[in-house]
């Protein structure tokens, strides 16, 4: 078995378990005094409450190296932000978010990917690099949100801002860009991470209040028909930009979701297709010596 087959194997065993993966109930706390974090306070006065995701809007600027529906695999790199305009299941005015605090993620991929049809740009999930920090901000004052271009996120976090938490990419599941002749374009991406809470945020006294661990799920969807997602080309680059809004939101919209970690059998059962497809590589390649 040639090593890219075996790796192959290994990804299509990661997609089964990620498909496999159940939404998770989380309980979040705004009110929890998070005094372990660094510049960790209070994020507003309403209670603990349930939920298994939060609805975002987001902004990003996506860059594609090289003119567009030209062969051959291209480097891209996306920076934006996503934030929480509610919670599922919960009211603002239950959660408090937007009202009296927000939680926002900047994130950061990079990766390659082809044109796989005119105006159509595929990323290739293997090789895929994600990272994203969570931030608290207390109070009720608006972030100040800008509209990101390459390199750069959108939100500067503010002096009383916090990291709740980071996550890494586990999997790569989606990152697809579409270009239309009117110049707008709609771009997508879907990945899921491993996370770690800041210390001082998880458990009693913290947001992320109880169970851990989890994974978090991010999706996003910015699409031209707003408007607000427009492409350009200097035959050097190819740049796609989900703006903010003149409302001071994000053009496009997006999730992030709660997901149980897989049970120990799951991981054992994922070691075991390794293990025997190594297994079978070996035998294979002393039948022809």
């Amino acid at each position: 078995m040639k090593l890219n087959k075996l790796v192959a194997g290994a990804f299509l065993a990661g997609s089964m378990l990620a498909a496999n993966a159940h939404a998770l109930l989380v309980t979040l706390n705004p009110s929890a005094p998070n005094a372990g974090a660094v510049g960790g306070s209070a994020l507003g006065p309403n209670g603990a409450f349930v939920t298994d995701k939060g609805t975002t809007d987001f902004a990003s600027a996506l860059q594609i190296s090289g003119a567009p529906n030209t062969a051959g695999p291209h480097a891209f790199a996306e920076t934006g932000f996503l934030r929480v305009v509610e919670w599922a299941g919960v009211t603002n005015t239950v959660s408090g978010v937007t009202l009296d605090y927000n939680v926002y993620a900047l994130f950061s991929i990079s990766g390659f990917g082809a044109w796989v049809a005119p105006g159509t740009f595929v990323g290739d999930p293997l090789g895929l690099t994600v990272t994203a920090t969570i931030y608290g901000s207390p109070g009720s004052a608006a972030l100040g949100l800008t509209t990101p271009t390459p390199g750069t996120f959108g939100i500067t976090p503010g002096a009383g801002d916090f990291i709740l938490g980071t996550g890494t990419l586990l999997q790569g599941l989606s990152a697809q860009a579409n270009l239309f002749g009117n110049g707008s374009a709609l771009a997508t991406f879907a990945a899921l991470l491993s996370f770690t809470p800041a210390i001082g945020t998880d458990g009693a006294g913290g947001f992320w209040d109880k169970p851990r661990p989890f994974r978090v799920n991010i999706d996003t969807s910015g699409i031209g028909l707003n408007q607000f997602t427009t492409w350009v080309t200097d035959g050097v680059n190819t740049t796609i930009t989900t703006a903010v809004t003149p409302q001071l939101a994000g053009g496009g919209s997006g999730n992030i979701g709660f997901l149980q970690v897989p049970e120990p059998g799951s991981v054992a059962l994922l070691g075991a297709v390794l293990v025997a497809g190594a297994g079978v590589a070996r035998v294979r390649a002393r039948s022809k010596v």
